[in-house]
């Protein structure tokens, strides 16, 4: 959504900074238009080019008709959250996520997908900001409603398994942590996602957790 202009912008300097046509709210794309876009921003994002993610789905959210069920721009809020704490906004992400969480309010029966989603996206953005705690129970609150709804072998399950092995590591619970971040890497793997933009990062993550792990070599002996 496009932020309310500043209550110090008059009216006659907004017509001579754009003209009042250019400035005026783009209209809503149709359902396939929109597919299409958010296919762009998904590909964007997979890609690892999260600048350009960031642009389309901003773009998705803006041009959605208003008047769409609320589940469904709550879905496109999330999908943007998602590249914003990508790109280490997590501020920005939890804003987001409000929103989101405002259009729910009235609907009744969420898909628990998306509430999953929900969790998981506001846990990455707390442990971004080192709320270990907070981020903890947001993630566990959204691998519990998967693991609710079908068996755990598909790439969100794993993902979130691995961002709360993030957090066992920086919690000081290396085994946990280790444990998390290899049966989530070995389904990467099986999976050919290991090429991924963010799989690297949670490889990158687990080297490091090792190496961690690992006994500081003994010193050599001094000499007499």
């Amino acid at each position: 959504m496009r932020r309310p202009l500043s209550l110090r912008t008059t009216a006659a300097a907004l017509a001579i900074a754009c003209g009042l046509s250019a400035c005026a709210p783009e209209p809503p794309l149709d359902r396939a238009s929109l597919a299409l876009l958010h296919q762009k921003a998904a590909a964007a994002q997979n890609a690892g080019d999260y600048e350009t993610a960031e642009r389309l789905h901003r773009e998705v959210v803006q041009r959605m008709d208003p008047q769409a069920p609320g589940e469904e721009r709550a879905l496109q809020l999330v999908n943007l959250s998602s590249v914003l704490n990508l790109r280490d906004q997590p501020d920005a992400a939890e804003n987001v996520l409000r929103e989101a969480d405002a259009l729910l309010a009235g609907v009744p029966d969420v898909s628990p997908q998306l509430r999953a989603a929900l969790h998981l996206n506001r846990g990455k953005s707390r442990a971004l900001q080192r709320q270990w705690t907070e981020a903890e129970r947001e993630y566990r609150a959204g691998i519990a409603l998967l693991s609710a709804m079908r068996p755990r072998n598909d790439l969100l399950s794993f993902t979130a398994d691995a961002n709360l092995a993030f957090v066992y590591w920086r919690t000081g619970r290396l085994m946990e942590a280790q444990q998390l971040y290899e049966a989530s890497l070995e389904y990467f793997l099986r999976a050919a996602a290991s090429d991924h933009p963010v799989v690297r990062q949670f490889e990158t993550e687990y080297q490091q957790l090792l190496r961690e792990m690992s006994p500081a070599p003994a010193a050599p002996p001094a000499r007499p």
